[in-house]
């Protein structure tokens, strides 16, 4: 008898594990079947999670921690729309675009440019940028000098600065620095700005140095895209800003035409460049 309850728990764990691991999520039970003595958690579905089914039993089980997927995992070159939905851009049989139909275009806000690839819930992250751009200088000055913002890392050179990956932790710090409480930032005279105001306020940011050259490994991809959707492509002749600072005088910029970053990325705070906002796209949002 001991013997045969022993076989009876192992199919049961057996289960247990099947379920975390299905796409289904969890266990459906059919035919007045019976689940007992089971763990179900950690199950990430479109469609239902933990156990369900129209007839049987379940008892002295645990069932925590299961979740819906709310969103399909997203990849680069997914176009994100303005009511939080994902397109997915069909290819041609010689790798062009399909033509994108205008509602789509219309409502596009930004491209996936990179992603963690983590097909769950709580974990899947994808990085967005903007489908336009701007023109402006890093920051303004005050009392006729640059000021350095407060808080916010100096990186002096390149190995320091390609570390740099929160654009939007560099974005907050720069538009709420006290030393512009008598200077009226805008979105000409601010990259920071523009891009914390371009679209949902606060939700986009000016990307960091890292999440720049994150960006320059997709851009044939992402401009493709842009191209499809009749949108400003990124630019390889000139310079965008970065939010990752050098010091009082000057930030780092980044150029598309260059894989790599050297000391010939740092630029004056009051050069004009091109700016153009990212954002954070997760499934859980």
């Amino acid at each position: 008898m001991k013997r045969a309850l022993n076989i009876i728990l192992l199919i049961l764990y057996s289960l247990s594990v099947v379920a975390q691991s299905s796409e289904g999520g969890g266990a459906y039970i059919v035919n007045n079947g019976k689940l007992i003595n089971c763990v179900l958690t950690k199950n990430y579905a479109g469609n239902g999670f933990g156990a369900s089914g129209t007839t049987g039993q379940v008892s002295n089980c645990t069932i925590q921690g299961n979740f819906y997927l709310n969103k399909a995992i997203v990849y680069v070159g997914d176009v994100l729309l303005s009511d939080g939905s994902i397109y997915i851009p069909q290819k041609n049989s010689d790798g062009s675009i399909v033509s994108i139909p205008s509602s789509i275009q219309n409502n596009a806000i930004g491209v996936c440019f990179w992603t963690n690839g983590n097909n769950d819930y709580l974990n899947a992250k994808a990085w967005i940028i903007a489908i336009d751009e701007s023109s402006a200088t890093w920051a303004p000055t005050v009392n006729y000098q640059q000021v350095d913002i407060t808080s916010l890392a100096n990186f002096s050179n390149p190995s320091g600065a390609i570390t740099d990956k929160d654009g939007a932790g560099n974005t907050t710090k720069i538009i709420s620095d006290s030393q512009f409480a008598s200077t009226t930032l805008t979105t000409t005279n601010c990259a920071a700005t523009y891009c914390n105001q371009h679209g949902t306020v606060g939700e986009w940011f000016l990307p960091s140095l890292s999440q720049s050259r994150e960006l320059s490994r997709s851009i044939t991809t992402i401009n493709k895209i842009l191209t499809a959707l009749n949108k400003t492509r990124i630019s390889t002749t000139v310079q965008y800003w970065t939010s990752t600072e050098v010091a009082d005088w000057g930030a780092w910029l980044y150029d598309f035409s260059k894989s790599g970053v050297t000391y010939s990325n740092q630029s004056s705070k009051g050069t004009t460049l091109k700016v153009r906002a990212m954002r954070v796209f997760k499934q859980s949002n």
